[in-house]
């Protein structure tokens, strides 16, 4: 009867224990941050290289204005925009200075990761509020 009496506490703890749930944290790496997309490139455009109100341009921030592909029809143009391309867009009716960006990945063809306005004082783009 004693040995009954001694291992009730121990039957105690074992069941209580086996009901908790135990918690353990493991230590995993941070994931690894991407590189900034390219809205964070800052680039010239000079107003003369702005499309005209209703058409669009496929716009390189690595290359000089001389060698930017011309303007073009917007139709279609975000399949066709390169991996860190911008696409320019004047819609008719707008102010003369007002020109819609989307900035394309920096590494997937055609895939918009913002989408916002050129500040020409800054040669940036500004997102859309």
């Amino acid at each position: 009867m004693r040995s009954v009496t001694a291992l009730a506490p121990v039957l105690a703890l074992l069941t209580a224990t086996a009901c908790s749930s135990i918690s353990t944290t493991t230590t995993q790496p941070a994931p690894a941050k991407s590189r900034a997309p390219s809205h964070t490139v800052v680039a010239h455009i000079p107003p003369g290289h702005y499309p005209a109100p209703g058409r669009c341009r496929i716009w390189l921030p690595d290359e000089a204005p001389g060698h930017q592909p011309g303007q073009r029809s917007c139709a279609g143009i975000e399949r066709v925009a390169p991996a860190g391309s911008w696409i320019l867009m004047r819609p008719a009716g707008e102010r003369r200075n007002v020109v819609h960006v989307r900035v394309i990945d920096d590494r997937r063809t055609g895939v918009v990761v913002q989408r916002g306005y050129y500040d020409a004082k800054r040669h940036m783009v500004v997102r859309d509020s």
